[in-house]
């Protein structure tokens, strides 16, 4: 059932130098929306004066985005003050304290958005990005898409929730930055040395960084430990191996790191949920019957 927004004349308490307005207003997503989907609570297009400015100190329990379609902005988050040009994005979590301010004369589009989900896409966006965004021709087309649809008089939550999912999509692609020279180092050290028994200190090492500080800095870099990092690296070629080779399921372990098979097995399932030869079955040509009685014994051991 689409939900309906509740369209009027409504300023949030403490805002001043709004010249007009040209949105929504609250909306009210369906149960099923709250518990699954992304959802908008409010949404309106401001045009204000340089007297515009919000300072809020308590606890808004939901995100907010704001495309500034045209002027200047300046946001302080977290310690930090942000110059925001015209045609950016700025995405808060309004559980932390926030202040916003026109510099100019702007227009902008706002939501206040939430989402099972979103908390943690919040916090993995933010690791790599601060909260300004440029904004590209699909960020621009996504946030009119989704201005068009909560003017409707009974918004989709489907259609809503999937113009969120394409922003945070959008955002995360378009986010991903350079890595730095320790880092990179490490990166390409794990890519070429995947199928040899590496320690942590030993890619560490090749960073030419103490471990502890290495770990906090490649997790803060590519959003992964390093040794999740060097197992999704050793699964990729583990599935090509299982999909496109011969290779007894026993070869395959040694060639991807692992000290044997049953130590593959485990990790193979904890990663991609499938044991590899129930991967080899279904998602490749190789017969079943080729790793068969190795397969068998492997997990009947995990058991």
């Amino acid at each position: 059932m689409a939900a309906k927004m509740a369209r009027h004349e409504w300023v949030i308490s403490g805002e001043r130098g709004i010249l007009s307005m040209d949105g929504a207003g609250f909306h009210i997503p369906s149960n099923f929306a709250t518990e699954n989907l992304y959802y908008v609570l409010a949404s309106n297009d401001y045009l204000c004066d340089v007297t515009y400015a919000v300072d809020r100190t308590k606890e808004v329990h939901c995100y907010q985005i704001m495309y500034l379609v045209s002027g200047n902005m300046t946001v302080r988050y977290e310690g930090k003050e942000y110059k925001v040009p015209e045609s950016s994005l700025v995405l808060l979590d309004l559980r932390k304290p926030h202040y916003y301010r026109a510099d100019t004369k702007i227009r902008m589009q706002w939501y206040l958005m939430n989402g099972v989900s979103l908390p943690a896409y919040y916090e993995y966006l933010l690791r790599a990005h601060s909260p300004v965004f440029p904004m590209d021709r699909k960020l621009i087309f996504l946030m009119n898409s989704l201005k068009k649809e909560l003017m409707q008089r009974e918004p989709n939550d489907h259609v809503v929730s999937m113009l969120i999912t394409e922003t945070l999509c959008s955002l995360s692609i378009n986010s991903k930055s350079e890595l730095s020279g320790p880092v990179q180092r490490a990166v390409n050290y794990m890519n070429a040395h995947y199928s040899e028994p590496v320690s942590l200190q030993d890619i560490a090492e090749h960073a030419s960084l103490s471990k502890y500080y290495f770990s906090r800095q490649f997790q803060n870099e590519v959003g992964l430990t390093p040794w999740e990092y060097l197992t999704q690296e050793r699964m990729r070629h583990a599935m090509q191996l299982l999909s496109d080779s011969g290779q007894s399921i026993e070869s395959i372990s040694y060639a991807c790191g692992y000290a044997g098979a049953s130590h593959f097995c485990r990790a193979f399932k904890k990663e991609t949920g499938f044991s590899p030869a129930f991967f080899r079955k279904f998602l490749s040509n190789v017969p079943m019957g080729l790793d068969a009685g190795t397969e068998k014994a492997h997990e009947a051991s995990e058991k």
